[in-house]
């Protein structure tokens, strides 16, 4: 099958259900702070409605699903980051954290896991906290 049946915001519902199963895996995991928990939250609602927004208007093209997968991925990227933008051990930690419980969301959402999208997601983040890093030193320097 194609990526886009794998794919967690191909279907609204199950789009919905794991990203509620992600706050559900986020909000015990004791690797977030509070206040990363509490972003996480709005981070998810901003995806929600995207999703929804998107599947109304054409169904949900390739192009469509990487474009979430990019959205997605650089707001996790923004979680796990956030204050610890210098320290990537626990970068590191949070991001295996959050693959973990993409796996499981996976699994009780989607019935299988999309390790493709995992692995994606990760490379994406690690990209987009290169990134961030590289501003802070910056930053730094001003």
């Amino acid at each position: 099958g194609s990526m886009s049946s794998k794919s967690p915001w191909a279907n609204p519902k199950k789009a919905n259900a794991f990203m509620k199963c992600l706050i559900q895996k986020i909000s015990v995991s004791p690797v977030f702070p509070q206040q990363e928990k509490e972003d996480m939250e709005s981070i998810v609602e901003t995806m929600m409605s995207a999703i929804s927004g998107v599947s109304t208007s054409r169904g949900s093209s390739e192009a469509t699903l990487q474009a979430m997968n990019m959205a997605f991925a650089s707001s996790m990227a923004e979680l796990v980051i956030a204050e610890d933008v210098n320290n990537p051990d626990s970068i590191a930690e949070k991001t295996e954290a959050l693959s973990q419980a993409l796996k499981q969301c996976f699994r009780s959402t989607m019935g299988t896991v999309n390790r493709q999208f995992i692995t994606e997601i990760k490379h994406l983040m690690t990209m987009f906290a290169a990134e961030a890093a590289q501003e802070a030193a910056a930053g730094d320097n001003e």
